[in-house]
């Protein structure tokens, strides 16, 4: 299915899949660092552990049916070709067509050791025999060979998985410092707020207490007034009574009585005058509620009168655009009047002297309206001058004044 599985040895479970051959994989090689992938493709693809493609190798032209690690290095075979490369620098060493036919496979034979045998016989002559012999243990060592080279392949996967979530974490930890420190600076920013609104409900609950404190004084002493004419009248009371019954003897008691009564006095009068501060007070309180009502009035219309104004500006800038132009056109004709006459006076054709005579009044006559209508400033703007237009007698040169307050110029 055209992909590198990936299986646990112990639990026979897949744990990876690795893709990016476009056909069927054909063969593998486990090297100390990498695995090796041919494929019907004609490729061959290095792997690291963690699963990450490191190299393509493009040399083959046929599918790659075998793949052999022998030391150092790794034997692939494609069709009859033998391509021989450096397993470590990952680089290609040779090629080589060794056969007629199709490569199947690569086996690797175990190392044999070689002996010299040497041999003495009567014949007076010393034979040197060459012999070679495998032990027998190499099997079962080249499959230990490979198990660990398993596990090995297997150790390096995991860690290169562990560096990866150890990044990821590492990440993640950034992220999450970054978002503290933006919530730190937030509570910095709105601190200020904060202690704000603190001094504010602290400013607040004082002025309510003094107020709650003054009502309470104020209370306090209308109770007291109250309780003091009380005790007057019932005094006056008392008195009037006394004084129906001792009418004729205490003209002192009389006495106190009226300055008891002049005291209630001047008590109510207090009273009043206290009424009469608070609405005093509140008219006041009126009064400055209508200025504030008025202000605003103003401001709304001189609001308006600037809005007039700007729309007067902007009609006053129209209009002396629309001057300028109308200064250019006719400067203009008078100018291709100006060439008419030239060549009229270069003409020496005697039949047109009265076209010439007439053409020449019409010209003059032209300057004059051009002199009595435009300004020096205009003239100027134009590029001419009083010079070339001159004022007639007993005129005035237009002067340009600037606009009067509120009206168009």
């Amino acid at each position: 299915d055209c992909t590198v599985a990936v299986w646990d040895i112990g639990t026979g479970q897949k744990l990876h899949t690795w893709t990016g051959h476009k056909k069927g994989v054909h063969s593998l090689a486990l090297t100390e660092h990498y695995l090796w992938s041919g494929s019907e493709d004609t490729t061959i693809r290095i792997w690291k552990p963690s699963g990450e493609c490191v190299g393509v190798a493009e040399v083959h032209t046929g599918a790659v049916s075998a793949l052999a690690v022998v030391g150092d290095r790794i034997w692939s075979g494609a069709g009859d070709t033998i391509c021989i490369w450096d397993a470590t620098e990952l680089k290609l060493l040779g090629t080589y067509v060794a056969h007629d036919g199709y490569i199947s496979t690569i086996p690797v034979l175990a190392r044999t050791t070689q002996y010299k045998v040497w041999s003495l016989a009567s014949d007076r002559q010393i034979r040197c025999w060459f012999t070679e012999c495998s032990p027998d243990e190499t099997a079962s060592l080249k499959k230990k060979l490979e198990r660990l080279q398993a596990v090995d392949f297997e150790n390096r996967r995991l860690q290169e998985s562990a560096k990866i979530r150890e990044k990821e974490l590492e990440e993640m930890a950034a992220k999450l410092k970054e978002a503290q420190d933006a919530a730190a600076a937030l509570r910095e920013r709105y601190a200020p707020m904060d202690n704000e609104n603190q001094r504010l409900k602290e400013e607040l609950a004082a002025t309510k207490s003094a107020y709650e404190a003054q009502l309470s004084a104020t209370e306090q002493a209308n109770a007291e007034l109250s309780n003091r004419v009380a005790q007057l009248e019932a005094t006056l009371h008392d008195l009037q009574a006394e004084n129906r019954l001792l009418s004729g003897e205490s003209a002192v008691y009389k006495a106190e009585a009226a300055r008891l009564v002049n005291d209630l006095k001047s008590f109510q009068l207090k009273m009043g005058e206290m009424n009469n501060d608070n609405d005093a007070l509140r008219q006041h309180i009126a009064q400055l509620e209508s200025d504030a009502v008025l202000l605003r009035e103003d401001n709304v219309r001189i609001a308006a009168e600037m809005d007039a104004m700007g729309q007067k500006l902007r009609e006053m800038d129209i209009i002396f655009k629309s001057r300028l132009s109308l200064i250019t056109e006719v400067f203009k004709m008078y100018k291709r009047f100006e060439n008419i006459e030239r060549r009229l006076r270069s003409c020496q054709d005697p039949t047109i002297t009265t076209a010439k005579e007439d053409f020449s009044a019409n010209i003059g006559g032209f300057k004059s309206i051009i002199a009595g209508h435009y300004s020096d400033d205009e003239l100027a703007h134009l590029g001419s001058s009083r010079h070339f237009f001159p004022i007639q007698e007993g005129k005035e040169s237009p002067v340009k004044s600037p606009p009067s307050k509120g009206k168009s110029p």
